[in-house]
C-alpha cells in the first residue's frame, strides 16, 4: 500500500485550506481499513455493483424503495477505495438532505454500519467558507477522502456553483425537484478530471415523474442510438420497488401510502406502481377524452410500443414552425366497421428550432429505420397544412413543401390538409371522437405525443379549441392533419382493395 509523502499530505491541505475544507490533522490508519461490502436486498446489491460499472445511473423509485441508501453506500465504497477521493452530494435544498434526507442517512445508520463493517473514520460534519457542509472519510491508502454537500435550488446556481469543483463521484438526490438538464450537463463536465482515480460516476436517485421531465429524456430517450437502436452502455437505470424494502419500513406506512395516494391515479401509479406518467392539467383540452392506461399500448421504460403493421401505408403529419417542429408517424387501419388509428413514431421537437436541412435527415432516417425494422418497404404518405404550400419565404426564395422535397432528393413529397375557417375545431371534434371511441392508439414510446394530450390547454374563449400558441399544440397539429385530410375525402378512400386487416395489438422494441 502506498502512503502519501509528508509534501504530498502538505501540498493536499493548502489545496483543501484555500478551498475552505480544512483537512484532519489525525493519523487516518489506513491499515485499520479492511475491505466490506453493505448489507442490501438482491436488487440493491445488483444496484451497487452496477454503479461502479457504468458513467451514468438512474436510480428511481417509489417513497422509501431504499435508492437514496444504496447511492450512499456507493459514495462511501467509492471514497473508501480512491486516494483522496472527493465525493459531491447535490441535493435541491439543504433542509431536504438534513432533515431524514441523504445526509442524515450517510452520517447515521450508513456511517455506523461502514464503521463497524469497514473500519472506517468519519469526522464530525464542518462548514467551510462557502457555508457547504463537509466531512472525511478515510481511505485504504492512509489518507482522507471528502464528501461535500451543496444544495441547488435553482438551475441558475449550477454553472457557478460547480465551477472549481472537481468531485470524483456525483451524488444527486431527490432529482426528480430538478428543473433541467442543466443538472447533468454544468456537472458532469466537472468529472473525470483526476487521474488517479479509474471510475468516476454520477448518479441520480429520484421518485419517477412526467415523461416530459428532462430526467427521463436523458436516460430514457438520449442512450437509445436513433439509426440502430442500440443502448448506449455509460448509462445504468433502474427502478427499485417500495415492496422490495417492505421489511425495512416503520409500521403502517405502507397502509399510509395507500390512504395518501387514494382517488389520485397519477399519483398511485407514481409512488405505489413505480410508472413515469404525466398528471394532467386542469384546463387540459382532452382531460374527459384521452386515459392513458386505454389510449397508451406498451411500455415506454422498455422501450416496447406499437409497430406499424407491413403491407399498409404509413401516414406522415407534419407541422413546420419557427420554434417547434413536430412530425407523426401514424397509420389507419380497417377493422371491421370502423377506422382504427395507430401511432407508430415521433419526430417531435419542442423549445428547440432545428433547420429542414437536420430536420429531413432525420425524418428520413426514421423512415428508414421502420422499412428495416418491419422488412418491409413501406408506402409513406406526407401531410402537411396549407402554409407549407402558400407561403412565400422570400429570404430562401421558396415554398417549405418544395425545400423538404428537394432536401430530400423527391423522396418526401407532401400534400396539403385542409385549412379552412372551421379546420382547428374540427380537428378537435375528430380526435375527441377516436379518443372517445378508442378508434385511436398512441405507442408507449410517443411520449411527446401522451404529454400533449395530457397538456394542450383548451382556449379560455372557446372550450372546443386549443390554446392559441401553446407549446404543445404542433403535436396537436402534425398529428391531426391526416384526420381532416382523409375526412375531406371520405373513409371508402381508406379502405383496403381486398379484406380487412387485425387490430395491431402487438408490442416490441422500438
Amino acid at each position: 500500500m502506498h502512503l502519501p509523502t509528508d509534501a504530498e499530505f502538505d501540498a493536499l491541505s493548502a489545496v483543501f485550506e484555500e478551498e475552505g475544507y480544512v483537512a484532519p490533522q489525525t493519523d487516518p490508519h489506513g491499515s485499520y481499513y479492511r475491505p466490506y461490502r453493505p448489507k442490501l436486498n438482491p436488487l440493491q446489491g445488483e444496484v451497487y455493483d452496477a454503479i461502479k460499472e457504468h458513467l451514468y445511473s438512474l436510480i428511481f423509485g417509489e417513497k422509501f424503495s431504499g435508492k437514496s441508501t444504496v447511492g450512499i453506500h456507493g459514495l462511501v465504497d467509492h471514497c473508501r477505495e480512491g486516494r483522496n477521493a472527493r465525493g459531491l452530494i447535490i441535493v435541491p435544498t439543504g433542509r431536504q438532505a438534513e432533515e431524514g434526507g441523504v445526509w442524515y442517512k450517510l452520517n447515521t445508520f450508513v456511517k455506523e454500519e461502514w464503521e463497524q463493517g469497514g473500519r472506517a473514520i468519519f469526522t464530525e460534519a464542518r462548514q467551510n467558507k462557502y457555508k457547504d457542509t463537509y466531512i472525511y472519510i478515510s481511505n485504504k491508502f492512509g489518507g482522507w477522502s471528502r464528501v461535500v454537500l451543496v444544495s441547488m435550488p435553482y438551475e441558475g446556481f449550477v454553472a457557478s456553483r460547480i465551477k472549481g469543483i472537481e468531485p470524483t463521484f456525483v451524488l444527486v438526490d431527490e432529482a426528480q425537484t430538478l428543473e433541467s438538464d442543466t443538472y447533468f450537463k454544468h456537472v458532469v463536465q466537472q468529472l473525470g478530471r483526476d487521474p488517479h482515480i479509474a471510475h468516476q460516476p454520477i448518479v441520480y436517485t429520484c421518485n419517477p415523474a412526467g415523461p416530459s421531465h428532462w430526467l427521463y429524456d436523458r436516460f430514457f430517450v438520449k442512450p437509445v442510438d436513433a439509426k440502430t437502436g442500440k443502448w448506449n452502455d455509460h448509462y445504468y437505470v433502474k427502478h427499485l420497488p417500495m415492496t422490495d424494502n417492505k421489511p425495512n419500513m416503520p409500521a403502517h406506512y405502507w397502509d399510509r401510502m395507500l390512504d395518501a395516494t387514494k382517488g389520485d391515479e397519477t399519483e398511485y401509479r407514481r409512488m405505489i406502481l413505480g410508472e413515469w406518467v404525466e398528471a394532467p392539467t386542469g384546463d387540459s383540452l382532452f382531460r374527459n377524452d384521452y386515459n392513458p392506461l386505454v389510449h397508451s399500448k406498451g411500455d415506454a421504460l422498455r422501450g416496447r410500443g406499437l409497430l406499424p403493421l407491413p403491407g399498409l401505408p404509413v401516414t406522415v403529419g407534419w407541422d413546420l414552425g419557427a420554434a417547434h417542429s413536430a412530425v407523426t408517424f401514424e397509420q389507419f387501419i380497417a377493422v371491421k366497421e370502423r377506422i382504427l388509428w395507430v401511432v407508430v413514431d415521433e419526430c417531435i421537437f419542442i423549445d428547440k428550432y432545428l433547420p429542414y436541412s437536420r430536420l429531413v435527415p432525420i425524418v428520413m432516417d426514421r423512415m428508414k429505420y421502420w422499412s428495416g425494422r418491419q422488412k418491409c418497404d413501406f408506402r409513406f404518405h406526407h401531410i402537411s397544412d396549407e402554409a407549407a404550400f402558400n407561403q412565400y419565404r422570400a429570404r430562401e426564395g421558396s415554398f417549405d413543401y418544395k425545400d423538404i422535397q428537394d432536401l430530400s432528393g423527391g423522396v418526401i413529397r407532401m400534400v396539403p390538409a385542409p385549412k379552412g375557417p372551421h379546420s382547428i375545431d374540427t380537428r378537435v371534434r375528430l380526435t375527441r371522437e377516436k379518443l372517445q371511441n378508442v378508434d385511436l392508439l398512441i405507442s408507449a414510446t410517443c411520449t411527446k405525443t401522451h404529454e400533449m394530450f395530457l397538456k394542450l390547454e383548451c382556449d379560455p374563449g372557446n372550450p372546443m379549441r386549443p390554446k392559441a400558441k401553446s407549446r404543445f399544440g404542433h403535436a396537436f397539429d402534425s398529428l391531426s392533419y391526416p384526420f381532416i385530410y382523409y375526412a375531406a375525402r371520405g373513409e371508402a378512400s381508406m379502405r383496403p382493395q381486398v379484406g380487412d386487416v387485425a387490430t395491431p395489438m402487438v408490442y416490441a422494441a422500438a
